[in-house]
């Protein structure tokens, strides 16, 4: 075997190890064999590789790290959307994913139940500040909600 064919066995094998951990983004997997050392043609022979054995694929990455951040994270729309972003998928992809799981999930739900976890249970309806004169607590909410990724007009909703 020569040096070549060993330096792609050891980036694949690499990759295979980080995959069979968790899921990733073609993006994300090029960046952390590069950061391991790799040269750029290997990286792209072995991520190539890896989408053809179907190890590697970003829909599947993108609608698996969704529906993980809008239901253990708590976190909104706009959040996930940014995030998956910043990993370089494609905003198609992320469009498909969020649709997909939005339409089993009720966005104002997945705010109460962010705002249950931060605030704790509150009296009153869901997602209601204990004292409602209180607009510095009401603002605090509102902009909790906010760095969530929650909109506008799903946080009032919740406010209310």
């Amino acid at each position: 075997m020569n040096t070549i064919e060993e330096t792609d066995k050891q980036a694949y094998d690499q990759a295979i190890r980080w995959l069979a951990r968790r899921s990733y983004g073609s993006w994300e997997l090029q960046q952390r064999l590069l950061q391991e050392g790799g040269v750029p043609e290997v990286v792209t022979r072995v991520c190539a590789r890896c989408q053809e054995l179907g190890y590697l694929d970003d829909a599947a990455f993108a609608l698996s790290r969704a529906r993980y951040r809008l239901h253990h994270g708590h976190y909104g729309p706009r959040r996930v959307w940014a995030e998956l972003r910043a990993l370089h998928v494609a905003d198609e992809l992320i469009q498909q994913a969020l649709d997909f799981l939005l339409e089993e999930e009720d966005l104002l739900s997945l705010a109460r139940s962010a705002l249950a976890k931060r605030f704790g249970v509150m009296e009153g309806r869901a997602g209601e500040p204990s004292d409602p004169t209180c607009r510095q607590e009401s603002k605090r909410r509102y902009d909790f909600l906010s760095r969530r990724g929650f909109n506008d007009a799903v946080i009032w909703q919740v406010l209310r």
